[in-house]
């Protein structure tokens, strides 16, 4: 392998490593949510997850795009060592998003009881709403500040502000304030306080590679303003929309179904998006590799990475998904026997999210060229999966709402990777992701076999998730691995060993 291609993968893999550990650390997100459900209810846990996902999407208004536009644009600077104009670009990204952050807000502050009231018929969330609205401001800074470090390809700042600093504030402070009594009330100014925080501990780290000095001079900085307007603009309409695609079946089951079951549905969503880590923790990293392969116009550069970081996402993902399809029963117990009935869509959403999370690691290639084509897709996505939900949740409820996710996503997805062969003539699988489907299935189906064979205990529905992992990496071993892979695994064996490298 040539040795821009070795550095690539180098570069891919270890960035990876670092946001693959920072996500499971904010699986203490899951621990929240288990105080949530144990503690607060099972209504109040609908409450705030449903003023969380609302807010979350209104943010993505004052982001702007401005976030993974910076991320791009900085990258390509960087590598064209066009100092200046990094610092100009994320002055002008935190002067946009400022504005348009006022507004979002300014928005919600005067529309929040209509849409308590006349979308979600729950009069109870319009306070929870306004005082969540406050997070647009917060989410926009920290998320300028850890962009700007990633196009460096720094990736451990956003897990300490994001995986660390406030998901473990956010738990202790939800606790405290439940015992002063402050209820949905608190579980919002916790949230708060936890994002400010992030956004205190995210200005800090910026300045240990950036010149806040310098920062400082290029917010009034009116040079080409509006080509990062233009530039980020389309990505933000397109994250938008991606976000309110992810949510629009909460909802929509928010809209016909009560706030309780609504918090089970969201816990069910929570518990299913371990999935995701696999590709959040290669996103950032791969952004700024193919960019600039893309950049010295090296297809042969994209078109590895591609396969390769396509077959990790699966190779990791099907793990976990036949883990949950065969414990998450037991898993949704922990939050409370009420949860227990949302054990059917916790792996429905998984399956959805492995679509998502594999085949979409496509969108990244269009996003960096293509942002309109991205764009029309999530647009055509979304128009598909309301009406999904509007036709499959009054009838079959949560489960139909799960069914609507998978429909959509597989079409979205779909439609991606056709484009990127057209477009780029790349593709991303090989016989290798052949092989990592077929030994899912078949220690899937042999687990599932001996379960019906067990008790119907939660404990035996636990012990069979745990043991199909071995089996499933034995059959990965048995079928035969990628180059990638098995150096890996011989790299790993050599420091188990102590032996020299």
């Amino acid at each position: 392998m040539p040795a821009e291609k070795r550095s690539d993968t180098r570069d891919i893999a270890k960035g990876a490593l670092v946001n693959f550990m920072g996500v499971l650390a904010r699986s203490s997100n899951i621990l929240f949510l288990v105080v949530l459900g144990r503690l607060y209810g099972v209504e109040i846990t609908g409450l705030f997850i449903l003023t969380r996902a609302t807010v979350d999407v209104l943010s993505k208004l004052g982001i702007l795009g401005l976030d993974r536009g910076l991320l791009t644009l900085a990258a390509r600077y960087h590598a064209e060592d066009k100092d200046e104009d990094v610092y100009r670009v994320i002055g002008q990204a935190l002067f946009i998003g400022a504005i348009a952050s006022t507004v979002v807000f300014t928005l919600l502050q005067i529309f929040a009881g209509t849409l308590a009231t006349a979308f979600f018929n729950t009069p109870a969330l319009e306070l929870p709403l306004r005082i969540a609205g406050v997070a647009i401001f917060l989410w926009f800074c920290s998320a300028i500040l850890l962009f700007a470090t990633r196009s460096l390809r720094i990736m451990h700042y956003e897990v300490m502000t994001k995986s660390l600093v406030e998901p473990l504030s956010l738990l202790t402070l939800s606790v405290v304030f439940y015992f002063l009594g402050w209820g949905i009330v608190g579980l919002c100014v916790a949230l708060l306080i936890a994002l400010a925080l992030g956004v205190v501990v995210a200005a800090h780290l910026f300045s240990r590679v950036y010149s806040l000095k310098r920062l400082a001079a290029h917010i009034l900085d009116g040079h080409n303003r509006g080509a990062v307007f233009a530039f980020s603009a389309p990505i933000g309409v397109y994250d938008l929309l991606n976000l309110l695609l992810q949510r629009m079946d909460l909802f929509l089951v928010g809209r016909f179904l009560p706030a309780a079951t609504a918090g089970i549905y969201g816990v069910a969503q929570e518990v299913a998006s371990p999935l995701k880590t696999p590709r959040q923790a290669f996103d950032p990293i791969f952004i700024p590799v193919v960019s600039a392969a893309h950049q010295l116009g090296s297809r042969e550069r994209m078109r590895v990475q591609y396969q390769n970081v396509t077959r990790w996402v699966l190779l990791i993902n099907a793990a976990v998904l036949g883990f949950m399809v065969l414990a998450s029963e037991p898993i949704m117990h922990l939050f409370g026997k009420t949860f227990t009935t949302g054990a059917t869509v916790t792996y429905l959403l998984a399956g959805a999210i492995v679509i998502n999370g594999v085949a979409g690691v496509s969108e990244l290639f269009i996003l960096i060229d293509r942002p309109l084509i991205n764009l029309a897709n999530t647009a055509g996505t979304l128009l598909v999966s309301a009406g999904l939900n509007l036709y499959l949740i009054p009838r079959y409820g949560i489960e139909g709402a799960a069914v609507a996710m998978i429909v959509s996503f597989f079409l979205m997805n779909t439609a991606r990777v056709v484009e990127v062969r057209i477009l780029y003539g790349l593709q991303p699988f090989t016989r290798y992701h052949l092989k990592a489907v077929i030994a899912f299935a078949i220690a899937l189906a042999a687990m599932l076999a001996v379960g019906q064979a067990l008790p119907s205990h939660p404990a035996w529905r636990l012990a069979a998730g745990f043991a199909y992992l071995p089996l499933y990496g034995a059959l990965l071993l048995l079928l035969g691995l990628a180059g990638e892979e098995r150096r890996l695994l011989q790299r790993l064996r050599r420091r188990l060993g102590g032996s020299p490298r």
